[in-house]
Formats: structure tokens, sequence, C-alpha cells
């Protein structure tokens, strides 16, 4: 079973559809009613769904955060473990 090529549509292009179905429409019709709240509701899921950048960058900084405990782990392990051999020999 092929599926058919549906082209996705975005929020912009549908927004735009809604502003011209809108034009044609009577302000006291029921339709221009319905079409106003499909167009209120397309623009909030629109501007909901954008990241902000505070959210960008607390993500980039804790990825960061995790690379630089997990580099200084890996390096340093070896290290501390040869130390406390040191300290054991001596005594």
């Amino acid at each position: 079973m092929k599926r058919s090529k549906v082209k996705e549509k975005t929020f912009e292009e549908e927004i735009q559809h809604v502003l011209e179905s809108l034009k044609g429409l009577k302000p006291e019709t029921e339709e221009y009613h319905i079409a106003a709240r499909n167009l209120e509701v397309l623009c909030k899921v629109n501007e909901s769904s954008k990241l902000s950048m505070e959210v960008i960058l607390g993500v980039v900084a804790n990825i960061g955060g995790l690379l630089l405990v997990l580099n200084h782990e890996r390096l340093y392990v070896i290290s501390q473990k040869a130390f406390s051999w040191i300290w054991k020999a001596r005594i």
C-alpha cells in the first residue's frame, strides 16, 4: 500500500490560508467567527512552539557542564589512583 505524498503545511501557511478565507466572509456570519477562532488558536500555537533563547542557552550550558565533568573524571581517575598508590608505598 503506497502512501500519497501530501505536503504538510506549516503554521504560517495555514495562518495565511485562514486570513485569505476571512477576506471573503462577512463579519456577521458564523463562518467568520469560527475562522477567527481558528486563526487565534493557530497564532497561539505558533508562538508557543518557538524556543526562546534562554531555553537554548540553558540546554547548551547543561550539556557543556556535563562534558566538563565527564572529561575531568576521564583524565584524573588514573592520577588519583596513582597518588593513592604512592602514599601507600611510602608507609
